[in-house]
């Protein structure tokens, strides 16, 4: 539905592209994490279930997430952004 797939994706690069990159060089997975944690409301517990992990792992993680990306995610708009942009990465790489 979405005409210009390009422009997506630079909306999913301007929002991602630094998280992309630390699991690339990293062998991490930081970009599913944090989208889980995002659909899960930013919850430690919720979201250290759905991906099978110790709560201290994830909440390690985000730690990490959280330095590494541009914007505070407990501002509803950030949060927002952050949520359409990893949705749309993961339709875009299927």
């Amino acid at each position: 539905m979405i005409g210009d797939s390009e422009e997506l994706r630079d909306f999913c690069e301007d929002f991602l592209l630094e998280l992309q990159e630390y699991d690339l060089d990293n062998g991490n997975v930081l970009v599913e994490t944090f989208h889980t944690y995002l659909l899960c409301d930013g919850g430690i517990k919720e979201t250290a279930e759905r991906l099978f992990l110790h709560p201290n792992t994830v909440a390690y993680r985000i730690k990490k997430i959280k330095q590494i990306i541009k914007h505070d995610v407990t501002l509803p708009e950030f949060k927002l952004a952050y949520l359409l942009a990893l949705e749309a990465y993961m339709v875009l790489k299927n």
